[in-house]
């Protein structure tokens, strides 16, 4: 009975929200990144309190097909193995860099101090699945991804990878704190219609990396 209920809910919402307008959206294919062996590093599941009020709200007010069950995500975490930057990389950077650019990867890479780390974050729940995932750079004293160091730049893209029956929409896709370890983060506005009352709200999934190539959610 509990599956039954979990899919009518979602079954329920997708109409309700398809007659307020809010489009489904198929999977969308995600471009390659630099190594695809990605193993599962964790999983974890989030309730987010601000859904459950606002749900609860509607609920209180009358919407008799609203559940909070749209308020609850699985997150999983996948990532690769080290891989460290090669000469034939850099070789293959060389028009891009600038001299200093290309004499500081140099040593960095004949050093064997340059490492670089896939990621991949879902957050899956029956109506949406979101996704963050690129790559960082980390080299024992410094990790950095939308910055240029050393000659590199890493790559952090957030994608609604699937939605029926709710709006989702990105407000942010970056990354904050020190050179040691930064924080990479999504920040996601969802919404959704119960019984003719709109309901909304936002949440924030997040990564950290460090310098030592540490990776968690």
């Amino acid at each position: 009975m509990k599956f039954r209920h979990a899919f009518l809910t979602v079954a329920t919402t997708a109409v309700l929200a398809v007659a307020a307008g809010i489009p489904a959206q198929a999977a969308t294919p995600l471009p390659p990144l630099v190594d695809r062996s990605l193993t599962t590093a964790s999983t974890k599941t989030v309730t987010n309190d601000e859904c459950v009020e606002a749900v609860g709200a509607a609920i209180a007010a009358g919407a008799t097909d609203a559940s909070t069950d749209v308020c609850t995500r699985t997150a999983t975490l996948t990532t690769s193995p080290a891989r460290r930057v090669t000469a034939t990389e850099l070789a293959s950077a060389r028009g891009s860099l600038s001299a200093a650019e290309y004499v500081a990867m140099s040593a960095a890479v004949n050093a064997g101090a340059l490492y670089t780390k896939d990621f991949r974050q879902e957050q899956l729940n029956g109506t949406d699945t979101e996704v963050q995932y690129g790559h960082f750079y980390y080299d024992g004293e410094r990790a950095w991804i939308k910055a240029t160091y050393r000659g590199v730049r890493g790559i952090h893209k957030c994608v609604v990878s699937y939605n029926v029956g709710i709006g989702v929409e990105l407000t942010e896709c970056s990354d904050s704190g020190s050179t040691y370890q930064r924080r990479i983060y999504a920040k996601w506005k969802f919404s959704a219609l119960f019984s003719g009352f709109p309901v909304s709200w936002s949440e924030t999934y997040a990564l950290n990396a460090t310098a030592q190539g540490s990776l968690w959610q």
